[in-house]
């Protein structure tokens, strides 16, 4: 496995893919971060000139700080990791290496962590960087609560493991890295807005939908509850796609 995760984090930080999905993160959350932060300021403003008090509605917490893992959860499930695993095995099935890599003393379950792991190390870095971004409004904001962070990107980096695995669920059924990188945008798209009809619902069906979807998962942690049930649903949903591609590899259809 280690060989395989070497191989593969060489691979990413030889290349640019891994510095233009990492900018493109950072640019994005980043701008949308002060975007938030001026609006909350020019709210602000607003509120303190209004009468009873109104002001103390806002909150730089709940309106800051938990936005932003929702922001940099959405960006990475739909832009950069479908960007960065879509080769993963695509790309060595295309160029017929993928039967080479089954020559040496090397596991399908080497394969598939080995790769795992390298995509999920070359992405963190981004993520522990966008991070940075309230902390430079610390000390003018003395009543941070960076609990809310913590969580959020405890659900950030959570979010990001299970869309991985499906990322190279995805690579490993197909040779074209262009349909690795749709299939893997549709079915995260499905997990994100199955929950979204739940607001119309009432009753088990509505606690199903919300117990089933990435962005109700999420917001628990955006929230700055650490929720058991959250947690095991990303590590489940992780499971499940890493036991799909263990299954496409195990089949004769890729050593004939």
């Amino acid at each position: 496995m280690f060989a395989v995760l070497k191989r593969e984090l060489d691979s990413y930080f030889k290349s640019i893919t891994a510095y233009l999905t990492a900018s493109f993160l950072l640019l994005i959350c980043g701008f949308l971060f002060y975007w938030r932060v001026m609006f909350y300021a020019e709210q602000s403003q607003v509120m303190a000139g209004a009468p009873s008090g109104m002001g103390m509605k806002l909150n730089f917490n709940t309106a800051i700080l938990a936005s932003l893992p929702g922001t940099v959860a959405f960006v990475l499930l739909f832009f950069v990791v479908p960007v960065m695993t879509m080769h993963l095995f695509a790309e060595e099935k295309k160029n017929g290496t993928l039967e080479v890599l089954f020559t040496y003393p090397l596991t399908e379950i080497d394969l598939i962590f080995g790769k795992y792991f390298s995509c999920f190390l070359a992405i963190l870095p981004g993520i522990l960087i966008s991070a940075v971004f309230p902390l430079f409004l610390r000390a003018k904001m003395p009543h941070m609560d960076l609990g809310y962070l913590f969580t959020g990107y405890l659900g950030v980096i959570l979010a990001c493991i299970a869309g991985i695995s499906i990322g190279i669920w995805a690579s490993s059924i197909t040779d074209k890295q262009i349909i690795a990188c749709g299939l893997t945008i549709f079915v995260i798209m499905a997990f994100w807005i199955i929950g979204a009809p739940a607001s119309m619902l009432t009753g088990n069906i509505k606690d199903v939908l919300t117990a089933l979807s990435f962005s109700g998962n999420m917001e628990t942690f955006t929230k700055g509850v650490i929720d058991l049930n959250s947690v095991l649903y990303f590590i489940g949903l992780s499971v499940i796609f890493l036991y799909f591609t263990y299954s496409n590899l195990s089949s004769r259809n890729w050593r004939g």
